[in-house]
This record gives C-alpha cells, sequence and structure tokens, in this order.
C-alpha cells in the first residue's frame, strides 16, 4: 500500500521509494488514542495502513470541532507543529482500530537531499 501511494505521485525514483519505505516503523492505534494532542509536539509523520481518524480543536468556547477526516492510504501528522517543533493545536484521534506506519521528522530531513523528495 504505502510502495503505491508514493508511486501515484510519479516523482521519486525506485530506489527513492525503496529508500523511504525502509525508513517507515510500524504502530497500532486503539479506538480513540491520539496519534497527537493539543499542546503536544508532533515529531512523526504517518501512513494509514487501516482506521480512520478525525482531526479537532476545542473553540474559546471549549465547543469540539471536527474540521477533518483522514482515512486508509493516506498520510497525516499535524504539519504546523511537525514544521515549526511547537506545541499542536489540534488532535488526532483514531475513530476504529488502526494500524500506521510512522517516520521521524530527523529521518525525514535526511531524505530533502534529494531534489526528487523535495517536489514531493
Amino acid at each position: 500500500m504505502i510502495k503505491e501511494y508514493f508511486e501515484s505521485f510519479k516523482v521519486l525514483t525506485k530506489e527513492e521509494i525503496e529508500t523511504v519505505i525502509q525508513l517507515f516503523t510500524p504502530k497500532k492505534l486503539n479506538k480513540f488514542d491520539f496519534f497527537v494532542q493539543e499542546g503536544q509536539r508532533c515529531t512523526e509523520i504517518a501512513f494509514i495502513k487501516s482506521g480512520v481518524f478525525r482531526s479537532y480543536y476545542l473553540s474559546n468556547e471549549g465547543e469540539d470541532i471536527t474540521y477533518c477526516f483522514r482515512f486508509q492510504n493516506e498520510l497525516m501528522a499535524a504539519y504546523s507543529s511537525f514544521i515549526t517543533g511547537e506545541g499542536s493545536l489540534e488532535n488526532m484521534q483514531a475513530l476504529s482500530s488502526a494500524e500506521l506506519m510512522k517516520k521521524k521528522k530527523s529521518e525525514m530531513e535526511k531524505l530533502t537531499k534529494s531534489p526528487n523528495w523535495i517536489k514531493f
């Protein structure tokens, strides 16, 4: 699944895709577990092998506001936190049991030496 995901963009070479895939490690989450919570730094990106996630935040009035769903065969991260290194403004919660392939930000940074990866 993950190989086909990267191949679908037609940007990375086969060798680059193999290198990327080797950097991912499996992780399982139970229903209602969090991938990232508000205030926590997001230091990983994940490919969803199975499961459904919702992204939400709490309004100033304390209202739970869902603004995005993530499904199988998608990448996910709390991107603003992932990029800045600051605490997340959002929560990413599993709505079902889930299987992920995750990769640390430090591993991602090694890939930026490839011009093709930068295009991706």
